[in-house]
């Protein structure tokens, strides 16, 4: 072969290398952008979701509190006194809809946890405002004299707070945990 149609071919071999390369480049950076923007968007999904998570507890906290020192006829924040009509609760299904769908598992439970125990302590309160049960020492305890958990209002609601402690400290590290995928 002569050397005209060496470097013609030699030529033709890079640009043609260069060429795939290229489109390769190009294919590649699309599907990462795409796949940056997906993450991009279900990241916003996920915040608004754990956003609306923290808004519910907290208000179910706060609502929760200041009935039951109403009830025992002390005096209410004034602050709070207007914010209960602030918050407008989100519609049941499609909040758990977002939560299944969005939140991570480690949330979903702590969250299912914290209502488990809120759940707890608000039919305890109840049944106590209505004299459905009566807090005495003896019911307070159990067969061996010692603090029965379960019957006492101040344990059910240290349980019902570390609970929504566990479940703000699960949805921060969520926020806050790196984006590496």
């Amino acid at each position: 072969m002569s050397a005209p149609v060496i470097a013609a071919v030699i030529t033709g071999t890079i640009a043609a290398i260069s060429i795939g390369t290229s489109a390769w480049l190009a294919g590649y950076s699309l599907r990462r952008q795409r796949d940056l923007a997906h993450d991009q968007r279900l990241w916003e999904r996920e915040c608004a979701v754990y956003e609306e998570i923290l808004a519910y507890v907290h208000h179910s906290v706060e609502e929760r509190t200041n009935a039951m020192e109403r009830s025992r006829g002390d005096a209410v924040d004034s602050d709070w006194q207007d914010w209960p009509g602030q918050y407008e609760a989100p519609n049941r299904y499609l909040f758990e809809a977002r939560r299944h769908a969005y939140a991570s598992k480690a949330v979903r439970t702590a969250f299912r946890q914290w209502l488990e125990k809120e759940t707890a302590l608000e039919l305890k309160w109840q049944a106590q405002m209505l004299g459905v049960t009566r807090e005495t020492p003896h019911d307070a305890t159990d067969a061996h004299g010692a603090k029965d958990p379960q019957n006492d209002l101040g344990a059910v609601a240290a349980q019902a707070t570390r609970a929504a402690d566990v479940l703000w400290d699960a949805v921060r590290a969520e926020i806050h945990r790196d984006r590496e995928r």
